[in-house]
């Protein structure tokens, strides 16, 4: 096998490995909220790379019995933090657990919706209007075009479908023929702090940071932090940086971060947490 495929296989491997991740989890119906006998918890495997209220319909027929009859929109918290639905799973573990403790406990409550805090997400379809939207977000950031308009209506539903059952193979030939030909001209980052205090807490930040070709300047995660969260890179104290669910070097190469880290919406996400 020459070595250009060997690379290809390795790099291949690699992004399979952080497709196939999954997180335990156990979840819990409000104590307020139990009108009958407790149920008992509810343990689940879910994927990082997708969404936690993909889920929601086995949540709710678990919980509903012992929930309050006139139940509003089923919501989640962790630690009093409510869970935000459009942030990938694997990024909020990082965000407010950091894999300190396993299984997570996740809280699930049918009333007290905290619309100041959190979108509301009634269906699926708006799961799947978010994910497309940022993909698009992501591939116009990266080359300056749209290249999903050239996707056929099936290979869209074969990109959200391998989001719902997390199958890296029905990703990988889409991923492909979007960025085809195209040159990368800025990386897809977003960037999301926690345990700050400030507004910016849990919101996705993104700076514009341009591709830079140069052998005596390499772009690592340290510059890109430098360049988009400069008061928090220079804190006295220096935060726990997440990828993937790993404590990332900073001195790693940002492409290679984007190559092989990235989310099925294009971008790569880095979890800045307050140590």
């Amino acid at each position: 096998m020459g070595e250009e495929k060997q690379q290809k296989l390795k790099d291949d491997t690699t992004r399979l490995e952080m497709w196939e991740g999954k997180i335990p989890v156990s979840l819990r119906l409000a104590p307020n909220e139990v009108m009958d006998i407790p149920p008992k918890p509810l343990f689940l495997l879910l994927p990082r790379m997708g969404y936690l209220h993909l889920s929601v319909q086995e949540i709710r027929d678990h919980f509903a019995p012992s929930a309050p009859a006139r139940s509003e929109e089923i919501w989640f918290e962790s630690l009093g933090t409510p869970l935000k639905w459009n942030i990938p799973f694997g990024v909020l573990f990082d965000l407010l657990n950091g894999g300190v403790s396993l299984p997570w406990s996740i809280t699930v409550h049918f009333v007290g919706f905290p619309a100041a805090d959190i979108l509301r997400c009634k269906n699926g379809e708006i799961i799947r209007k978010h994910f497309i939207n940022t993909f698009k977000e992501a591939l116009l950031l990266c080359y300056g075009s749209n290249p999903v308009g050239c996707l056929k209506s099936d290979d869209q539903n074969q990109l959200w479908d391998s989001v719902t059952q997390c199958k890296y193979y029905l990703f990988q030939p889409i991923a492909r023929a979007v960025s085809s030909g195209r040159v990368l001209n800025r990386f897809p980052i977003r960037i999301i702090i926690n345990g700050f205090r400030t507004a910016y807490d849990l919101r996705p930040i993104q700076r514009p940071l341009q591709v830079t070709i140069s052998e005596d300047c390499q772009q690592t995660l340290g510059s890109c932090l430098a360049h988009s969260i400069p008061g928090i890179m220079k804190a006295a104290s220096p935060p726990t940086v997440f990828v993937q669910g790993l404590k990332i070097p900073l001195n790693t190469p940002l492409d290679w971060l984007v190559q092989h880290c990235s989310h099925p919406d294009h971008f790569l996400y880095i979890s800045v947490v307050n140590s």
